[in-house]
C-alpha cells in the first residue's frame, strides 16, 4: 500500500511539473509567433547600433542564415519578457515543499537575477559590443583595409554572448539558490 501511495505521489509531482513546463513552451511558442512579425524592427536596430560604420560597409552574404537569425531572435525575445513567468511557474511548483522563509529567500533571488540579467543585456547590447566594435573597426581602418563586415556574423556574436550572460547568471542562481536553501553543504559535496 506505501509503494502505492509512493507511485501515486511520484505521478502526481511528474504531472505538476510537466504542466508548468508546458505553460512556459506554449508561451514561449506563442511569443515567437507575435515577435516574427517585428523581429525584422529589432534586427534593423541591432544593427545600426552595433556596426559602427554606415550602413554601407555592412553586407548580406547569406539570405538563408538571414532567415534562420530572423527565428533565433524571435524566440529569443520572446524567451526574455517571459523569464518571470518561468520564476513564477518555479515558485509555484516548488512552493509546496519550502518554509516561509525558503519562500521569501527564493522571491529575493528571482528578482536579484532578473534585474542582473537586464542590466547585463542592456549593457552588452547598449555599451560594451558596440566599444568592441567601434575599437575594431578602427584598427581595421588604421590598417589601410576596407571596412566590410557581415551583418548576420555581427548579429549572431551579439546574440551567442547574450546567451552566455544569460546561462552564467541562471547557473549562479541556480547554486545560490540551492545554497540558501541548504541543499548545497559539506556533507553532501564530500569535502
Amino acid at each position: 500500500e506505501n509503494e502505492l501511495i509512493a507511485k501515486q505521489s511520484a505521478h502526481i509531482f511528474i504531472d505538476e511539473f510537466v504542466t508548468r513546463i508546458g505553460i512556459v513552451i506554449i508561451a514561449i511558442l506563442i511569443s515567437s509567433l507575435f515577435w516574427i512579425n517585428y523581429v525584422d524592427n529589432v534586427l534593423t536596430f541591432l544593427v545600426g547600433h552595433l556596426i559602427p560604420c554606415q550602413i554601407e560597409c555592412a553586407n548580406l552574404y547569406d539570405p538563408y542564415a538571414w532567415t534562420k537569425l530572423r527565428w533565433i531572435m524571435a524566440f529569443m525575445i520572446s524567451f526574455i519578457p517571459l523569464i518571470p513567468l518561468s520564476f513564477y511557474q518555479t515558485y509555484r511548483f516548488l512552493e509546496p515543499s519550502l518554509f516561509l522563509r525558503e519562500k521569501k529567500y527564493l522571491i529575493r533571488i528571482f528578482i536579484s537575477t532578473l534585474i542582473v540579467g537586464l542590466i547585463s543585456i542592456i549593457s552588452t547590447v547598449g555599451y560594451l559590443l558596440p566599444s568592441i566594435f567601434t575599437v575594431g573597426h578602427g584598427t581595421v581602418l588604421s590598417s589601410g583595409f576596407e571596412p566590410n563586415y557581415d551583418t548576420i556574423l555581427l548579429i549572431d556574436f551579439a546574440i551567442n554572448i547574450i546567451w552566455l550572460e544569460l546561462l552564467i547568471i541562471g547557473y549562479v542562481s541556480v547554486v545560490v539558490i540551492a545554497g540558501g536553501l541548504n541543499l548545497i553543504n559539506k556533507q553532501n559535496i564530500g569535502s
